[in-house]
């Protein structure tokens, strides 16, 4: 990976057209431009904003708790694209709550194979859904060896704790059986913090956030501040399925969102959305920005090849004229056809709502139009009310989802179609010849 100092180099010789050489190096915290003797600047600074020692991680959380097929999956390239030094969780990653090695097995594979995708380290932690019984605690051991551990990191102290240690969510008087007791964890994260009490930031990183319960703040939770004292720190948790970040003792405490999990996904004000937080370690502290899991995209977006087959999806549904008879529209028919010019099948899905004057008799269509091919969809409509005169119709809405693929991208787009009868206005026929003046006079009031 190419320091982004170096790249900021290579991004402003390429501008002015500068080559390389002695005077192109970089020095650890300045970029150095050659090729402009100018009093003004086509820049602002040239102190880069990293540090020797700033470095990046993510942090995934929920996958599980009824999870959405397919998320955390699609999440693993994403994070790559982003490339941070290395990956830490939060916990509930498999579904569990069960005593079935076959079921373990299956599910740990699972969660296993997505993370051996990452080109980078990946940090387990664990959470209810990983570990809620004695045999999951085994199998946790099996796979992973301790269920709380510390590492670090250009002098950055990471703590990863067992919160089941502290109360299992369905029994939260009793710490899970096992192989570790509550004590040996406390007395682990008592050592390992005193070692690293010079550290120049503390991470700390636990599924359930034990500070904020109905029940209130967990004691032990209460003793593990303690022994964070007044060095600089910031703990992650997750369990909750919604994003809220709490302060105390001046300390950011950041529970996450969801990487998958059980989710209404209504958005930030309820903060239900799909995330991986990305932390980059400065001097001053972490900076944290929310990675929503829809806004990250590769470099290979949009193709050349997807943006010519997004031009024919764009253009490929008509809707003949729909035409009535007699001044009132009672009932008529939508005649709708969808050209598929792409060598793939295109999908269609077609949603039709009604209008204050129009109802349809089908609210929704699915069809595959063969590549090459056109289909003919036809909707009937009904007046809504008593008739009215086409000229007085809202129209009604036609909502379209059209799907296809370029290679293996897939590509979908929406469209709409304005639904709106009309009829046909007779024109009397001129007895003199007509004559174009731009006079509007002699035209009697016209319906539209």
């Amino acid at each position: 990976m190419i320091p982004r100092n170096v790249f900021l180099v290579f991004l402003l010789c390429a501008a002015m057209g500068c080559g390389a050489g002695p005077d192109s190096d970089v020095a650890p915290e300045t970029v150095q431009v050659t090729g402009v003797d100018t009093e003004a600047k086509p820049w602002t600074r040239l102190e880069a904003p990293e540090a020797p020692g700033d470095f990046r991680f993510v942090v995934v959380s929920d996958r599980t708790g009824e999870h959405r097929e397919g998320v955390f999956s699609r999440a693993m390239p994403k994070i790559n694209l982003v490339s941070p030094d290395f990956v830490v969780s939060v916990g509930d990653l498999i579904e569990g709550y069960t005593e079935d090695p076959a079921v373990l097995n299956k599910e740990w594979s699972e969660i296993e194979s997505n993370v051996n995708t990452l080109r980078m380290p990946f940090f387990y932690t664990a959470g209810n859904h990983d570990m809620s019984n004695e045999t999951m605690a085994l199998e946790w051991q099996r796979r992973f060896g301790p269920s709380y551990y510390s590492f670090t990191y250009q002098d950055v102290h990471f703590l990863v704790l067992n919160s089941e240690l502290f109360g299992m969510v369905h029994d939260p008087r009793t710490p899970v059986p096992g192989p570790w007791t509550q004590a040996d964890q406390l007395a682990f994260a008592e050592q390992a913090l005193a070692e690293q009490a010079d550290a120049r930031w503390t991470f700390v990183l636990i599924h359930q956030p034990v500070w904020d319960g109905r029940r209130g703040v967990h004691p032990d939770w209460v003793k593990v501040e303690d022994m964070l004292g007044d060095r600089g720190y910031t703990v992650f948790a997750g369990h909750t399925h919604d994003f809220t970040t709490h302060v105390r003792n001046t300390r950011q405490y950041i529970t996450l969102a969801t990487t998958g999990g059980g989710s209404g996904l209504r958005g930030i004000p309820f903060g239900e959305f799909d995330h991986v937080a990305h932390v980059t370690m400065t001097d001053e502290g972490p900076v944290i920005a929310n990675l929503m899991l829809d806004g990250i995209r590769g470099s290979a977006i949009r193709t050349a090849a997807v943006r010519e087959v997004v031009r024919e999806l764009d253009k490929s549904i008509h809707l003949e004229r729909m035409v009535g008879t007699g001044d009132r529209f009672k009932k008529g028919s939508a005649r709708f056809t969808v050209a598929n010019t792409g060598k793939t099948p295109l999908e269609v899905i077609g949603e039709f709502a009604a209008g204050p004057d129009l109802r349809p008799t089908i609210e929704r269509i699915e069809r595959v139009v063969a590549s090459g091919s056109v289909a003919e969809i036809t909707v009937p409509y009904v007046a809504v009310g008593d008739p009215k005169r086409f000229e007085a119709l809202a129209p009604a809405e036609a909502q379209w989802t059209l799907g296809t693929r370029v290679g293996d991208t897939p590509v979908e787009i929406n469209k709409r179609s304005s639904v709106h009868p009309e009829a046909d206005f007779p024109v009397s026929a001129s007895k003199t010849p007509i004559k174009v003046d731009g006079k509007l006079g002699e035209w009697a009031s016209l319906p539209f």
